[in-house]
Order: structure tokens, then sequence, then C-alpha cells
């Protein structure tokens, strides 16, 4: 599987650099040395265009601590590239079935609102999860580059293991142990039943069905 790395994700969400360094938690890094180039975190970046807009940064050090050491290739972020004035959050990721909460009553355009629950649905959680498990169905196996070529690249549900519904508000996910990439069909079926079924229960229910 590939490695989670800053390049993959900064990809993954559109943001063109030359250099992208990834820190889940956003307070350590080696040093930029590309441009344009990203600092990224598990919930959104910071891009500088120039290096002189990333000596800036580095320079608001003693007032935000940010510390940068030459001899050793590294940036230091006291709080977090989040606290940043410049720091943007990553745009949300599709809607899965999985992620639906409530929604409105259809209005008569038959466009309908619904509400969605925001438990890290940003698009690094979702790339994490990929790079962990890869692009195929934790269940059926299907890869839909392979079924569907280029149309199909980069394509897959994201599901949570543990149900948002049961999830508290103190509740942090982790990308590589609470999602799994699945099919639309598979997804579909793991939520037929509630609770929603096991990856290894629908495995075994498909392995039944099938024609001796």
């Amino acid at each position: 599987m590939a490695r989670v790395t800053g390049r993959l994700i900064a990809k993954h969400n559109g943001i063109a650099v030359a250099h992208a360094l990834y820190r889940k938690s956003g307070d350590w890094y080696h040093i930029l040395k590309e441009f344009p180039a990203a600092l990224l975190d598990e919930g959104g970046y910071i891009k500088f265009e120039t290096p002189e807009s990333y000596n800036n940064f580095v320079a608001d050090g003693d007032k935000s601590g940010i510390y940068q050491n030459i001899q050793t290739n590294t940036l230091t972020i006291r709080d977090g590239i989040s606290a940043h004035k410049t720091y943007n959050p990553f745009p949300e990721t599709s809607l899965f079935p999985d992620e639906i909460v409530s929604s409105a009553i259809v209005t008569e355009d038959a466009s309908r609102q619904v509400t969605v629950n925001s438990y890290e649905r940003s698009a690094s959680a979702r790339t994490i999860c990929i790079s962990r498990w890869g692009l195929n169905c934790c269940v059926c196996k299907v890869g839909f580059e392979k079924e569907y070529g280029e149309i199909g690249e980069g394509f897959i549900h994201v599901h949570h293991l543990i149900p948002i519904s049961t999830i508290g508000k103190e509740y942090k996910l982790d990308a590589e142990r609470d999602l799994r990439p699945v099919c639309p069909n598979c997804h579909a079926m793991l939520h037929r039943h509630e609770p929603p079924l096991s990856i290894e229960e629908l495995q075994n229910m498909r392995r039944h069905a099938m024609p001796k």
C-alpha cells in the first residue's frame, strides 16, 4: 500500500505544489525547498506560492512559535499549522450513506436538504484510509479502474466501521483504524442491517450466496 505523504494528500485535494509535506499533528516538518509548496496536517494545509512567503512565515516564529533549524533540516510549529492565520481547512468530501444523519421533507422543486455529521470527513482522512487499505473494495475486492478504465480511477466509497449514530462528541477518528474502502454495492449491503454488518459478516454472506 502507498504510504501517506504530503504529495498524495495534496494531489487528492487539487493543491498544485512542487513540494508537499504531511504530518498528522501539524507540529513538525522538514524544511520546504521547492515552490509552490505546502505544509499539511490531518485537517488542512498552508500553501506557500514563493520562497518569500515561506520565509515570512518562518520569520514570524518569535511571535507564533515557529522555529526552523537549517542544521537539522527541521521546522517545528508549537501549536501546529491549524493555529496559524493562513491555514486552509480541506473541503468536505462526497457524502456516503453512513454519513447522513437526517433529512428535511422534500420540497416542491424536488430538492432535498440533508444534515450531515462532520466527524472527520476531510479529504485527508479519506486519503489516509485509501493509502492504508487501497482502492479495492474490502468486501468483494472489486477495483473500479480495473473494471472501468480511466473513468474509475480513484473511485471508491469509504465506510465507517463505527456507526456514526453511536459516536459521542469526544470521539476522535483514526482514519487507518476506523475507515475501510468499499464499493457502493457492498456499502449499501453493509447498511441493510441495523447495526451495520461487519466486513467479515458480509464477506461470509457473499460466499454462502455464491453458486456452488
